[in-house]
């Protein structure tokens, strides 16, 4: 008896956790767009007012130029594998792909999970 009513306690917990976790995360996705708009109006303004840098009190902010390189999606990384692998003479370049591929992938291990379905 000890057991079920200890079961249905870490059950309750477990769905206020999950409530909070629900809460939390809209909450972080609100604040990263805000965040991403500040940061956006300010640039702005360091260009308008042609200047690098601007501060207020013990907080600094500096506008830099960086370079980031855009993210391929799986498919078009496949084609240039293989392309790359064609051009160096390998001729059966999609063995060897998916060969490296499942290489660098960990072992599979099976692991109980709950799910949890929300009423």
């Amino acid at each position: 008896m000890a057991s079920t009513q200890k079961a249905r306690t870490e059950l309750i917990e477990l769905k206020n956790i999950h409530s909070e976790l629900t809460r939390l995360k809209e909450q972080v996705k609100n604040l990263t767009q805000r965040s991403k708009t500040l940061q956006s109006n300010i640039i702005q303004y360091l260009k308008d007012t042609n200047q690098h840098s601007i501060s207020y009190g013990d907080f600094k902010v500096e506008a830099s130029t960086t370079q980031k390189r855009a993210r391929k999606t799986k498919v078009v990384k496949e084609k240039d594998a293989l392309d790359v692998l064609q051009k160096a003479g390998i001729r059966d370049a999609k063995k060897l792909y998916r060969d490296m591929m499942s290489s660098i992938q960990g072992e599979v291990e099976e692991k109980t999970i709950l799910k949890v379905d929300k009423k």
